[in-house]
């Protein structure tokens, strides 16, 4: 699922949930905030499409299903030299999120 809104390529959220209603809401929401808002289902499509030089900031699921939320934000620090991310839990029972 990739879902863009045709505007202009700063202030961009990435969301990457593989739960549809938490896309759904989390897209409804920055957009109203005057976001763009590119939303992915899996973290191999958001890599798949996702330009390393494009400016924005990313909100990860913690347990996407095909990888960790951290590891995503992991592997984008590694391609740019800033990436702002937050990390959102869907359960209690997640694994702690920080990491240094």
């Amino acid at each position: 699922m990739i879902d863009r809104v045709n505007e202009p390529e700063s202030d961009t959220i990435y969301i990457v949930d593989d739960d549809p209603s938490v896309v759904t809401a989390l897209s409804r929401l920055t957009r109203t905030a005057g976001f763009q808002v590119e939303a992915y289902s899996s973290a191999r499509e958001f890599l798949e499409h996702h330009r390393s030089d494009a400016p924005g900031c990313d909100i990860l699921d913690v347990a996407i299903g095909d990888y960790s939320g951290l590891d995503l934000h992991q592997r984008l620090t590694g391609e740019a030299a800033a990436v702002r991310s937050f990390s959102s839990a869907g359960r209690a029972t997640s694994p702690p999120v920080c990491r240094q």
